[in-house]
């Protein structure tokens, strides 16, 4: 507890929306994941995320991430 370290947090959330978009609106989410160990770094750069809400209480969406995997034990891999 002595020592703080940073967390940076925004959509999309590891629980999903927590509130489904309006009825006939959209919402575009753009994140990045990154994740670094001893092994080597893994994470998705960018994920894109289309929300569409067609009725009330009803959420569509896409997710499409770019990832990659990069170990130092084993060769590099990305892709969608």
């Amino acid at each position: 507890m002595l020592v703080g370290r940073t967390a940076v947090a925004g959509p999309p959330y590891q629980t999903d929306d927590p509130e489904p978009v309006e009825p006939g609106e959209y919402e575009l989410h753009i994140a990045t994941e990154l994740t670094q160990t001893s092994e080597g770094i893994s994470g998705s750069l960018p994920f894109l995320e289309l929300n569409y809400g067609p009725a009330p209480n009803l959420q569509i969406g896409i997710g499409v991430p770019h990832e990659f995997n990069d170990s130092d034990h084993a060769p590099s891999h990305s892709g969608l």
